[in-house]
């Protein structure tokens, strides 16, 4: 799937099962993991540690038109519908996730959404039948254990890497970072 094939399922977006009956563009949806870096002192090198993934936050801006002509009154749906679907993320101590559904989020495991901000309508002045509105929103994700072992070597497949795909190389299949190399090797190429 592409935006150029399939333009119409990126130019929308479905919140809590409630699509948006005209165009959304999302920006800075991003997949990130948080590491630890310490410098070791007179030494090449540092060592790294997973922290964990880093919780995305990004915009949803909607484009509002009214258009009677059409029978289209997307004022009305972003007022009767949106807001308070929105809104309802707020209710009650505990934080309310709302689904999402948009390619990108997807392809980036967003699944889940907060609503950080909910800004007013920018009416266009040349147009007041148009109008655009910016949601911030942040990734839902409780928290989950995860594991923070150091990194413990480098994962190539090309030669020279002195993994068991080199036949020149002093590789020690009982080697911990090799069986570790070798398992991950492993999961990545899937079943």
């Amino acid at each position: 799937m592409n935006p150029v094939d399939n333009p119409d399922l990126f130019e929308t977006v479905t919140i809590a099962g409630v699509t948006w009956s005209g165009t959304a563009v999302i920006a800075g949806l991003h997949y990130e993991m948080g590491w630890t870096v310490q410098e070791a002192d007179g030494e090449n090198g540092a060592t790294v540690t997973r922290k964990g993934r880093v919780l995305s936050k990004f915009t949803i801006r909607l484009d509002i038109v009214r258009d009677p002509s059409l029978g289209i009154d997307q004022f009305a749906e972003w007022y009767d519908v949106w807001v308070p679907l929105l809104k309802s993320c707020f209710v009650g101590e505990t934080p309310v996730g709302l689904t999402i559904e948009y390619p990108d989020a997807q392809a980036l495991s967003v699944d889940s959404i907060l609503i950080q901000r909910i800004g007013q309508l920018q009416i266009d002045a040349a147009d007041p039948g148009h109008a655009v509105v910016d949601i911030a929103a942040i990734q839902y994700a409780p928290a989950k254990k995860v594991s923070t072992k150091k990194a413990s070597g480098s994962k190539s497949k090309g030669k020279g890497s002195g993994g068991n795909n080199d036949p020149g190389s002093t590789y020690d299949p009982n080697d911990p970072i090799n069986k570790r190399v070798d398992t991950l090797n492993k999961l990545l190429e899937g079943p």
